[in-house]
């Protein structure tokens, strides 16, 4: 009977440990189950967290270079803006300049043309005077 208390023991020590062991396993295998879904949970918060900070980092980085993309077309379209004033003012003012040159031309010729008649008209007056006094006299001096 020492030999089949001697088994009976090892069969129960043997079991026991063989349940134990598949315990122990089943809580290892439920801690490494746990351990890695937290892993990955944090893992991918993470990685989100690095996304999202990436695509605000690249959000910024668009509005600024929008910024300074809208205040170099301000500027563009604003010196564009005054060179086109400032070539239209030359432009006017040399049109105004040969519209007084032509002007000025204009008035000489009427004013020659107007002095030339008003001699001519003197001159026929004069003539026209000078005529009728020779009559005059030669109608006093022929007794006519």
């Amino acid at each position: 009977m020492g030999h089949l208390k001697k088994a009976i023991i090892t069969f129960i020590a043997i079991s026991s440990v063989s349940v134990i062991s598949v315990m122990a396993n089943q809580d290892v295998a439920l801690q490494i189950d746990q351990w890695y879904k937290t892993a990955f949970q944090l893992s991918s918060v993470s990685t989100l967290q690095e996304r999202e900070k990436g695509l605000l980092e690249i959000s910024n980085s668009a509005k600024e270079q929008q910024k300074v993309e809208k205040k170099e077309a301000a500027s563009q379209i604003e010196s564009f803006l005054l060179n086109t004033i400032i070539q239209s003012k030359a432009r006017i003012q040399n049109h105004e300049e040969e519209y007084l040159i032509r002007l000025k031309s204009a008035q000489t010729v009427l004013e020659e043309s107007i002095s030339d008649e008003t001699a001519e008209n003197e001159k026929a007056q004069l003539d026209a005077e000078i005529t009728a006094e020779v009559e005059e006299m030669l109608s006093k001096v022929l007794g006519e």
